[in-house]
């Protein structure tokens, strides 16, 4: 036997190779050392990983019946002896089978790189909450916008609604009855004059000491201030949601049948520009609406954004400014109110 084929041998004992299978790898060794003539230098990595290793170093192993095997006695190649072929490539592969598990290293391995894999699965159920509390903050912030509190005092806001109905009807605790439409005179007197008051809100209101008043065109006080006249001081008085009062010239039309006012005034207003407000019990300026050209020298304090048109007069009964729809109030006299025939005192404007 070569030496190249013990030291072979020795490794395969290190390892703890089983005796059947050393024998078989013996005919396997000693065929190839025929094959290639002989024996041949030693590899250097099998020289490096055993340098000190030789025949010598190795105990031979046992059979079955626990005797020792001489290597150097195993049958020589093509002896009938031998093992055939196949067998050989048989006890060839079992010997190929063993290697892995010699290598235990390669199994620490790959539980390793499990290990890690674990560590970065952990890593992403740790972030999993932060993601989940981005999109609870997110969605808070959704609900947020959507239940979010609006401008309630917006007259935009009513005017949008008013432009979807008939009726412009409000429920917010900002709601209040509005001066809905106003007659100045007809070509026939100028007493032909009346006041219309609309109630936009959901609920009935309440006028105990509210009040009707004018202001003419020159009267330039600030809101708080005096009022040119009072014409209507209401008493014990109430307006149902999209219910209408209207107040007429004592001296016109609209004081007789077959109108029916719900009170009278003195004296007017001018039809060529002025003012009329409403007031509540505390004098505050709850609504207004001003007619006619913009006062030279300051702003009048019924005119909200812009006047209203003047109404042309005509026969009776006459023009009158009113608000289109019922109750619209954008804040702007010119936007709400325009000039309509015939009038239409104590109903829905046409």
């Amino acid at each position: 036997m070569s030496r190249r084929t013990s030291t072979r041998l020795a490794l395969l004992i290190a390892v703890g190779v089983a005796p059947p299978t050393l024998f078989a790898a013996c005919s396997v060794l000693n065929d190839l050392d025929s094959y290639t003539g002989g024996e041949v230098g030693p590899r250097s990595d099998v020289a490096e990983s055993s340098p000190d290793l030789s025949e010598s170093d190795v105990a031979p192993p046992e059979t079955d019946s626990g005797s020792p095997i001489d290597a150097d006695s195993a049958p020589p190649p093509g002896d009938a002896d031998a093992s055939p072929e196949t067998d050989t490539r048989e006890d060839t592969s079992e010997v190929i089978d063993t290697t892995p598990d010699s290598t235990p290293d390669s199994i620490d391995a790959m539980d390793v790189a499990d290990a890690s894999d674990v560590s970065e699965a952990s890593d992403i159920v740790e972030v999993a909450p932060d993601t989940a509390d981005a999109t609870d903050t997110a969605d808070t912030a959704l609900d947020a916008v959507d239940s979010g509190d609006g401008d309630d005092g917006g007259g935009s806001s009513d005017a949008a609604d008013a432009s979807d109905t008939s009726d412009a009807t409000d429920s917010g605790s900002s709601c209040h009855p509005v001066i809905n439409e106003v007659e100045t005179g007809s070509s026939s007197t100028g007493f032909d004059e009346f006041i219309e008051l609309y109630n936009p809100c959901s609920m009935t209101i309440t006028l105990n000491g509210w009040k009707l008043v004018y202001r003419a065109q020159s009267n330039l006080a600030p809101a708080s201030g005096s009022d040119s006249s009072t014409l209507v001081t209401f008493g014990t008085l109430s307006i149902p949601s999209g219910g209408f009062l209207f107040y007429a010239n004592a001296s016109g039309t609209f004081a007789k049948a077959p109108y029916a006012p719900d009170g009278t005034y003195a004296p007017g207003m001018a039809s060529a520009g002025g003012g009329v407000g409403l007031r509540d019990a505390t004098n505050a300026l709850i609504d207004s609406v001003f007619w006619g050209p913009v006062p030279e020298g300051g702003v009048h304090a019924f005119i909200e954004t812009s006047p209203a048109p003047v109404a042309a007069t005509s026969a009776p009964p006459g023009t009158s400014i009113s608000r289109l729809p019922n109750g619209k109030d954008s804040g702007d006299n010119s936007k709400d109110f325009a000039s309509t025939a015939p009038p239409t005192p104590g109903k829905i404007n046409l």
